[in-house]
């Protein structure tokens, strides 16, 4: 019955929201017409800014190539993942998903391939926390978006960065601080939004129908009888029409001085083939605290993510397109079945068999922010991340389709990996972003330390039909296929930045980043990656109004590297290669398959942008 309920709410689009101050009101105030009251001590103003290189610096300051959206331009309706957030509103940004599976994660190109290993994924960032899966965070939650796209940017993040990079910022936990657009005196606020989307097949791959399937194969092959006694329209019978709802609560106060960000989010989602469903849900929790008249500041964050879900097979699609038309989908209570090369019965397989998934991640994140003195500030920040992901596929016993010709099958593929991350800098800055001049520097140092687990087991011949996710225990099987493999890596470097700018109408960047990675030979794992960018923003030049006022001129360069995915590629492998008799006993014998490469480097690419 509270199913029901949620979903009847969902069908009505309720979005509802409720914020409150001590005396139920809420306030909101233009920046013109703005008052500070003299009692409220801890809020701040604040200029246009974004999280870049490790740290705060004014976008107009930027001289890269560089778009950032916030949540009011971000794309409507019901969107499984952060990233459709996006789509189609950011120029040089391919985003795409293929297939109907709502929990693949989509992948994204900017500015195209650009690399020879074909590993072209940006570096996410998320609330300054490096390499966290985007599918982390619920959709609902993400405050603005930056996408780096040239490497006069992006070298400062390393080989992390060398596809480019996105910063992520969730809504903040600080209800009641001033912003540079306007403010509100919010002591506690609450919202609640529930959604529903339906989804169909909207343009179906033209197949032949009972008729025309029979007429060209009559012409092809006259005097062969194809027609098996039925009329089915296979796509129609392994999908559906897609119902998905999502449902989510957040929650702003200040309590006891703390600013306090808490959601939770929940997704229950269905994909277009009947056997493609599961549940997304995610927590968060945000903390920030002020002290000494805001000259320290103290966060932390935590986050966590859980999926459940069931998918069919892409055999199910495949056969839809391509198995007879003319055959029905059971003949005498069981599944129509016909010996054909590669032809089977795309009905029997989406029942026969079936895909699992079990996604488990978590991440959190600590900082510190120290004001020493004017125009001085020391950050530390430590951050952790850990995803735990299972996957399944099973086939029964009884399917015609792979199971029955091996007494059933299973497989299971289980990977852990996690990443730890410790960063420190000190900035210096004396542009305030209100049309002086000034100068922005920074330095830091940042490990960042990989490790992460695969295994895979294969079995078939069971005894009887699996139960239960990956469990092959308690059944009689044959393994035919079980492997594990572990590394772990580290990454430390150190970097320099520096920004000039002229009343806002000349900027120059520059950075420089030196860096190590035990991923390569000793002679080669140390990289210098520089950059520099200089902009003439034209709107500030030439006092240009509204509507042309972020038009600029800019020309910048940067290096950036690519690892191979491989990892150990620089030591010998070896593989067992039977035994040798010696000395009168028999000894095992190990063959060499790979040279060492000790001169192993990376993939250097050098970018000159003008635009």
């Amino acid at each position: 019955m509270k199913s029901f309920y949620l979903i009847l709410l969902s069908f009505l689009f309720v979005e509802l929201s409720v914020a409150q101050d001590a005396d139920n009101q809420y306030v909101t105030k233009p920046l013109p017409s703005l008052q500070i009251p003299a009692d409220l001590t801890t809020y701040v103003i604040l200029p246009p800014a974004t999280d870049y290189g490790f740290g705060k610096t004014y976008r107009s300051a930027i001289g890269g190539a560089l778009e950032k959206i916030e949540a009011d331009q971000f794309n409507r309706g019901m969107l499984n993942h952060p990233l459709f957030n996006l789509q189609g509103r950011l120029t040089g940004i391919n985003i795409t998903r293929p297939g109907g599976n709502p929990f693949t994660a989509p992948e994204m190109r900017i500015r195209g391939v650009s690399s020879l290993f074909l590993d072209s994924q940006p570096l996410y960032v998320i609330d300054g926390m490096p390499d966290v899966p985007l599918s982390l965070i619920a959709p609902e939650d993400i405050a603005s978006v930056t996408v780096l796209k040239d490497a006069s940017l992006t070298a400062i993040y390393g080989e992390s960065g060398a596809a480019g990079v996105v910063i992520v910022e969730t809504k903040p936990g600080e209800p009641g601080r001033y912003t540079y657009d306007n403010f509100s005196e919010k002591k506690f606020a609450v919202t609640f939004n529930t959604r529903l989307s339906l989804e169909q097949v909207a343009n179906p791959i033209p197949v032949a129908d009972r008729a025309e399937f029979l007429r060209l194969r009559n012409a092809a092959f006259p005097g062969f009888d194809f027609d098996l006694g039925g009329d089915t329209n296979w796509l129609e019978t392994v999908t559906r029409t897609a119902i998905s709802h999502a449902h989510g609560l957040r929650l702003s106060t200040n309590a006891l001085g703390i600013g306090v960000n808490a959601s939770l989010h929940n997704r229950n989602l269905q994909g277009v083939g009947r056997n493609t469903a599961g549940a997304d849900n995610f927590a968060k929790l945000q903390l920030t605290r002020r002290f000494w008249n805001n000259r320290i500041t103290v966060a932390a964050n935590g986050y966590l993510e859980d999926l459940t879900a069931e998918s069919d097979l892409r055999e199910v699609f495949r056969y839809a397109a391509s198995f007879s038309p003319t055959a029905p989908v059971e003949e005498l209570g069981e599944f129509f079945q016909i010996q054909e090369f590669d032809a089977f019965n795309p009905a029997a397989v989406q029942a026969q068999s079936l895909q699992e998934m079990r996604r488990n991640t978590k991440a959190g994140s600590a900082r510190v922010s120290a004001e020493i003195f004017s125009n001085f500030t020391l950050n530390g920040r430590i951050s952790y991340h850990t995803t735990r992901l299972r996957e399944g596929a099973f086939f029964d016993r009884n399917a015609f389709f792979i199971g029955a010709e091996v007494n059933g099958r299973g497989e299971h593929y289980t990977r852990a990996y996690s990443d730890r991350n410790l960063e420190t800098f000190v900035e210096y800055d004396t542009w305030r972003g209100t049309g002086s001049s000034g100068i922005q520097l920074s330095a830091g140092w940042q490990l960042r330390r990989h490790f992460e687990e695969n295994s895979f087991i294969s079995a078939r011949g069971f005894s009887e039909n699996l139960s239960g996710f990956g469990n092959f225990s308690g059944f009689t099987a044959v393994i035919t296929e079980e492997n594990q493999a572990a590394f772990g890596y580290n990454i430390q470097g150190g970097w320099l930045r520096g920004e000039v700018s002229l009343g806002q109408a000349f900027t120059l960047t520059t950075s420089a980043r030196y860096e190590s990675a035990s991923r390569l030979p000793k002679a080669t794992r140390r990289n210098l990656y520089p950059a520099a960018a200089a902009a003439v923003h034209l709107g500030d030049l030439l006092d240009w109004k509204t509507g042309m006022n972020n038009w600029k001129l800019r020309i910048g360069y940067g290096k950036s590297g690519r690892y191979a995915n491989a990892i150990g590629l620089d030591d010998p492998a070896f593989v067992p290669g039977g035994t040798i008799f010696f000395d009168g006993r028999f000894l095992p014998v190990s063959i060499q398959t790979r040279s060492a490469n000790p001169d192993l480097r990376l993939e250097i690419k050098s970018e000159i942008n003008v635009g």
